[in-house]
């Protein structure tokens, strides 16, 4: 859904791994080992928004080609469990409000769902 409505790559991830991928280069994602940084801002509990500068730029996964450019942490009973993040191709680009919502969003009702 929110690469249907944003035309931009979303991953979900484990604690390790990305589980699925949706958009462009969603095989070259799957089931690549979470990069380190990613698992950083897991373990913050927060959620991320790229500030739009080359320098701070989070990937996913070693060798992506795209960017973090907004996630969400999955938290299901307590635990950080997995993330939701949107992609992009662009370094200096900037999440929208939109764009962050709805990666929070949807990490909730992830969380929603492992909880049941």
């Amino acid at each position: 859904m929110l690469t249907k409505s944003f035309a931009l790559p979303t991953i979900v991830c484990d604690r390790d791994r990305i589980v699925a991928a949706a958009g462009a280069g969603r095989r070259e994602l799957m089931d690549r080992r979470i990069s380190l940084p990613l698992e950083k801002l897991m373990d913050a509990r927060r959620s991320y928004e790229h500030p739009g500068t080359a320098a701070d730029t989070v990937y996913p996964c070693e060798g992506a080609q795209r960017h973090l450019l907004s996630a969400a942490p999955i938290i299901a009973a307590g635990d950080v469990v997995g993330a939701v993040a949107l992609l992009s191709d662009e370094k200096t680009e900037r999440p929208t409000e939109a764009q962050t919502k709805a990666v929070l969003v949807a990490a909730l009702y992830l969380a929603r769902q492992m909880e049941e």
